[in-house]
């Protein structure tokens, strides 16, 4: 059956697809908790703010 606006929760039909993309999630959210930094600790020079203005990073 079509869903194209994917209206329809299909996750007990496809039980190993669920499974999988549990196991994938929780290896990443695993992985992102070892990186995490904190930002504040990190200092920005002169150039990195100017080209962050210059993407409309910053104002």
């Amino acid at each position: 059956m079509a869903d194209p606006n994917e209206t329809r929760d299909v996750s007990d039909d496809n039980p190993e697809v669920v499974n999988r993309f549990t196991d994938v999630m929780s290896e990443h959210l695993k992985m992102a908790q070892t990186t995490d930094t904190d930002l504040s600790d990190i200092k920005e020079d002169k150039a990195v703010k100017q080209r962050l203005r210059e993407l409309g990073y910053l104002d």
